[in-house]
């Protein structure tokens, strides 16, 4: 009787340590209200494993920034993101009444270690994405930043 209790604390035990870990959709992709509006800054776990700051900003049509929005009329937002110490991604999403991506522009990259070796900027109604590449030493490591329209919110992934 002892050593089949033993074997199921055991057996248990080893359950929890080899467990997976798991994050909520949550953890994975912080979403900005595009109602509310403003900045925010969050951190996004990439499915790499690195763990990089994001800052979305609202842009009012005179260029400067805002604190809510007017749902009757397209808004652009900023969106910033960095991996420190290695790279950093800005760029500009512009979202018409019906939340749908009408541009992405105003792409800018700054690297701090390595070289870059090739970038773009792509959106659809959906979804803006920024891609970089670039290289340390001789690996070639590629990254990109998502913004998705979910609704009324903006996540980034």
């Amino acid at each position: 009787m002892k050593k089949s209790c033993m074997m199921g604390v055991c057996l248990a035990v080893m359950l929890v340590i080899f467990t997976p870990y798991s994050t909520s959709a949550n953890e994975l992709e912080p979403a900005y209200s595009l109602e509310t509006g403003g900045t925010t800054t969050q951190q996004v776990k990439a499915a790499n494993g690195e763990t990089y700051t994001v800052r979305i900003e609202e842009i009012t049509e005179m260029g400067t920034y805002s604190s809510t929005i007017d749902i009757t009329k397209k808004g652009t937002y900023k969106i910033t993101a960095s991996l420190p110490r290695q790279w950093s991604v800005t760029y500009d999403v512009t979202i018409d009444n019906n939340y749908f991506i009408t541009g992405a522009n105003n792409l800018y990259i700054n690297i701090m270690k390595g070289k870059l070796k090739n970038s773009s900027l792509v959106h659809s109604k959906t979804k803006a994405t920024a891609t970089l590449k670039r290289q340390i030493g001789i690996v070639p490591t590629t990254s990109q930043i998502t913004a998705r329209i979910s609704g009324k919110k903006l996540i980034i992934e």
